[in-house]
């Protein structure tokens, strides 16, 4: 890029540095693998980011158009009945974005993962996490500081 536009470029010494994973990446696997299993693993590499991109972009539109059909309209509820007939991809999503959302608090897989099986086993829901009450009733499950 800088030869193509005649723009001056220096070396960094940090680039040198083999303790730093990207470094020891860029200047030892990369070549590595270029050499030993594929001459167009950089093509295929970011080939597959950009795909990879793609992909985590249309998950996010479509996570935001499914909290939003799905989310109560005035309290902090979603419909969990709606929820549950989404992909997992979705579901997961769409209840972290919730919690997000709502609570601007990050919630843990785990937590994720206990409230989607409640729900999915149609049990009732009735944990606490932090600060906060998670409960479900007819289709909606809540959330609640406590």
């Amino acid at each position: 890029f800088c030869k193509f536009f005649s723009l001056p470029y220096w070396s960094d010494i940090s680039n040198y540095n083999y303790e730093t994973q990207r470094n020891r990446i860029r200047q030892e696997l990369i070549p590595y693998l270029q050499l030993y299993f594929n001459s167009k693993i950089e093509t295929n590499l970011c080939r597959f980011l950009d795909n990879n991109h793609k992909d985590c972009e249309y998950l996010k539109q479509n996570t935001i158009k499914i909290y939003q059909k799905i989310k109560h309209r005035e309290l902090i509820a979603i419909n969990y009945k709606q929820l549950i007939q989404q992909h997992s991809a979705i579901q997961h999503r769409v209840l972290y974005f919730f919690f997000l959302y709502n609570l601007n608090d990050t919630v843990s897989s785990y937590t994720l993962k206990t409230i989607l099986n409640h729900l999915k086993k149609k049990s009732s829901v009735n944990l606490k996490y932090k600060r906060l009450k998670i409960r479900n009733s007819n289709e909606w499950l809540y959330i609640s500081k406590i």
